[in-house]
């Protein structure tokens, strides 16, 4: 879809360049998630020598990933300080 008021392509229902807001009255008026998460998972990345925690939303589904210290990762895993 191109942009009526700057002839530039679109990616979304909001131009980038602009900002023409081409949604619907009904889209406009969604309210966004508030992220009430209700899983906390602890992930490995063996490949870049890190650790996750990979927190889920219970309303949305949506995952959040927080890239934690070694120091952290020993604490949660039940280690020493």
């Amino acid at each position: 879809m191109i942009c009526i008021n700057c002839g530039r392509l679109l990616n979304d229902k909001i131009c980038d360049y602009c900002g023409t807001d081409y949604r619907t009255d009904k889209e406009k008026k969604k309210v966004e998630c508030d992220h009430i998460y209700n899983a906390v998972l602890y992930e490995d990345d063996f490949r870049n020598c890190c650790a996750y925690l990979v927190f889920k939303c219970d309303r949305c589904g949506e995952e959040t990933k927080m890239r934690i210290t070694e120091r952290l990762r020993r604490i949660l895993k039940g280690g020493y300080l």
